[in-house]
């Protein structure tokens, strides 16, 4: 699953990690997992909870309050997640799959916390369904839309459709729904059908 994880997700748990050995305690937790996404300020989950007026000070109180009293921690070596931090991180996977993401970011982690974690009332003053909105309504933002570009059809010498001759054109044409459907512009399907036009 780890290997979803966008960069910005990967850094969440390191933080998780380190907010759990500074506490400390020898496991990480949901609550280490929600305070390493709001750390992780350039993230999608932690803009989205300062954006619904969430405090990572606040946050912060909230969980030490509630965590129980210092344990010793191992000095090296990855510390484990427990059943229920790991829980939510499968359940990252599945806000992943609804949102159609092949990817795992900081906010499909967060959401899994929102669903994962019993005790999430006591540190966010927000819904899963507010946050789950907020979070599309920033990655609708984020979509930049298609730049209008002029697509000019050249042969290897530079020159241009003008300079070639029908099948010198077709060629080209047939060169270029390639290189998009390689891209993932172009689905198989249309690349196929508009080159056994020109064939």
């Amino acid at each position: 699953m780890f290997e979803r994880f966008t960069d910005r997700a990967r850094k969440v748990v390191v933080l998780a990690q380190e907010v759990a050995r500074e506490i400390p305690q020898p496991f990480i937790t949901s609550e280490h997992i929600l305070l390493g996404l709001m750390l992780e300020h350039d993230g999608i989950a932690a803009r989205a909870l300062r954006e619904l007026g969430v405090e990572q000070a606040d946050v912060h109180r909230k969980i030490l309050e509630s965590l129980g009293p210092e344990e010793k921690v191992p000095l090296s070596g990855h510390l484990p997640f427990t059943p229920e931090s790991k829980k939510v991180l499968e359940l990252s996977l599945r806000e992943a799959l609804q949102l159609g993401h092949n990817y795992i970011g900081t906010e499909h982690i967060l959401l899994g916390v929102i669903r994962g974690c019993d005790r999430v009332e006591q540190y966010l003053p927000v819904t899963l369904a507010e946050v789950r909105n907020q979070i599309i309504s920033i990655l609708k933002g984020e979509q930049a839309p298609e730049p209008e570009i002029e697509v000019k059809v050249v042969d290897q010498a530079g020159h241009g459709l003008d300079s070639l001759n029908s099948d010198e054109i077709d060629l080209a044409v047939i060169k270029l729904l390639v290189g998009y459907h390689e891209a993932g512009t172009v689905s198989t399907k249309d690349a196929m059908d508009t080159i056994k036009k020109l064939l």
